[in-house]
This record gives structure tokens, sequence and C-alpha cells, in this order.
């Protein structure tokens, strides 16, 4: 039997054959999408976190972010140690808020605060403080988080609420 060179097949055939391309080299850096793109959900039962986002982005932002806003997770299931209540995807510029606080013992300022405080992320990304080390919130992001109008209402209605995280609703 005698093996062929894709050159010698192509002197053979008279024309250039195609061989398999190569494959592309892999970008570093570059995180594929491990899940299906989720399902943008704005309107909950109680409270609307497009409407909220666009009036915080105007109010605060000039108009300028370009983000997706959902909710996440489930009301009903019971937290023990800790709750996200919010969380911001630096890859897809998503803010998700948890659903937990769609209810109506959730005041209006407090859901504007944690949307407010999930957008502030995508103006104040993580810096580099020492031996690669990440801080979210540090001073500039904490200083910013300050200039929300409500502030300290909402930090001191989350302070003497925090129960209502960890209850089932």
């Amino acid at each position: 039997m005698k093996l062929f060179s894709l050159r010698n097949l192509e002197k053979l055939f008279g024309r250039k054959l195609e061989s398999k391309p190569k494959p592309a080299a892999k970008k570093r850096g570059v995180r594929k999408r491990r899940f299906p793109k989720l399902k943008i959900e704005t309107q909950g039962d109680l409270y609307d976190l497009k409407a909220i986002y666009n009036s915080i982005n105007a109010s605060y932002f000039e108009g300028k972010l370009e983000l997706e806003i959902t909710w996440f997770g489930s009301a009903k299931r019971r937290a023990r140690r800790h709750r996200k209540l919010g969380l911001y995807c630096f890859h897809d510029k998503l803010i998700k808020i948890h659903r937990l606080l769609d209810q109506t013992h959730f005041p209006p300022y407090f859901i504007s605060y944690v949307v407010y405080h999930e957008m502030l992320h995508s103006v104040c990304p993580p810096v580099k403080v020492k031996k690669g080390r990440y801080s979210i919130h540090h001073s500039d992001f904490k200083q910013k988080e300050m200039e929300f109008a409500e502030y300290a209402v909402a930090k001191r209605w989350e302070e003497e609420n925090k129960r209502l995280f960890f209850q089932l609703s």
C-alpha cells in the first residue's frame, strides 16, 4: 500500500486540494459562556426593575449606562448564613436582583439602593490591592455609594430588618 502526501495527491489530480482548516487559536482571557443566555425578566409581582433602573440611570449616571437588569433566585428558598441581594456580572453587563426583594415589606427606597449599588459596580470596577487580590468595595466605590440620596435611610432600614432576608415569604 502506497501512502500519499497532500502534495503528491495534488500532482496526481492536477489541482489544489483543500486540507482541513487549522483550528483557530484560543484567545487568552476570554471565557466562553457555560450556560444558555438568561431570560431577562424585569417585571416582578410588585416592583418593575427596568423602571427603577431607568430612573436611577437618569438621576445619577446621566443616562449613560447600558446594562441589563433582571430578577434571580427564589423568594421561597430559605437562606442559612448569608443572602446576596444583588449581583453584577461584568462580562454580560447584567445586574441581577434577588426575587426576595419583590415583596411589600421591602420599601421602594431600599430596592432602589440595591439597584444603585449594583450599577456602581459597572462604574467602579474592582481594584488590585496586593498579591493579586482585588477589592470590590474600595474607598472610591464607598464614596460614590454614599452619594445615593437615601443611602442613610436604606442602610439603617437594612440594619434594623436583617431578619427579613432569612425568612420565608
